[in-house]
């Protein structure tokens, strides 16, 4: 889903796929009720990539009832995506994303509140309202911001903190996945309980980088 709202997946089985179960990008409000992946029998896998993908997401991310199995990748990933300041105008300046994957992902838009940051440690240092959006091409944007530009510096991260959801995962069983369980990079509340986990790599894991991703 790309700018959706209020979207359930219940009672959804997956038995093979080769990319994500469950991609969404810049939507509001998801609901996954007995949701499962499962690897059948005499297969290797069941998805050769993540099982469900969450990118600057808002509102609640709610994942419950659900089996992870067998899948190449993480059980569960959400985060938003930082740019790179590659130029500074008067009232303007112009960010890069990053890398390939993200390219092309239309993550700003009129009145979003934006931080600057320290890409290597994250740490902000300045705040912002987006006044106007041009997007150049796939990697390149153009943002028009109102505030003191006194801080800013090329190569300064820039992260949009008005679109970070609250994660509740609950009741959930993830196992004989390849990678992580839960991948967790949002600025929102988060929400672990009685969830069983069985993964060759860590079971929960929170992360972020400002110079890659």
């Amino acid at each position: 889903w790309n700018e959706s709202k209020k979207i359930t997946l219940q009672n959804i089985c997956l038995y093979s796929a080769n990319g994500m179960g469950v991609i969404a990008q810049m939507s509001e409000d998801i609901f996954l009720d007995g949701f499962h992946t499962r690897r059948r029998e005499g297969y290797c896998y069941s998805l050769c990539a993540d099982a469900t993908h969450f990118v600057h997401c808002s509102g609640v991310v709610r994942v419950e009832n659900c089996t992870f199995h067998g899948q190449f990748d993480d059980a569960l990933n959400i985060h938003g995506i930082y740019t790179r300041i590659t130029d500074i105008g008067t009232d303007w300046i112009i960010v890069r994303e990053m890398h390939p994957q993200t390219t092309g992902i239309k993550i700003y838009h009129n009145g979003d509140k934006v931080q600057a940051l320290n890409a290597k440690t994250l740490l902000p240092h300045a705040e912002f309202t987006v006044q106007g959006v041009q997007y150049l091409n796939h990697q390149s944007i153009k943002l028009y911001l109102s505030g003191d530009f006194s801080a800013l510096k090329k190569g300064d991260g820039i992260e949009n903190i008005s679109r970070s959801a609250t994660l509740i995962f609950r009741g959930n069983r993830l196992e004989f996945n390849r990678a992580r369980g839960m991948l967790i990079a949002t600025r929102g509340r988060v929400l672990i309980e009685n969830n069983y986990f069985c993964t060759s790599g860590s079971a929960i894991k929170f992360e972020s980088d400002g110079e890659f991703w």
